[in-house]
């Protein structure tokens, strides 16, 4: 009987360290979203700086056409 419930004991606590490692790899931690979140804030602040330079260069090589003069002369 001893050995039985030993037995029992044992693989109740397999079994409890096995769905321990099962939940801890389902999902990110909060570590990794962080990571992850710095990550993609860095990407997202380059790409904008990258669209606000370029722009800023075409905008600041477009030439001026002369303004028409109404009823001038």
């Amino acid at each position: 009987m001893h050995t039985q419930l030993l037995h029992l004991a044992v693989r109740f606590e397999q079994r409890l360290r096995e769905v321990g490692r099962q939940d801890r790899e389902a999902g990110l931690t909060t570590t990794e979203v962080a990571v992850l979140t710095f990550i993609l804030v860095g990407l997202a602040i380059a790409v904008g700086a990258f669209i606000v330079n370029y722009t800023s260069q075409t905008v600041n090589n477009i030439e001026q056409a002369p303004v028409p003069q109404i009823g001038g002369g």
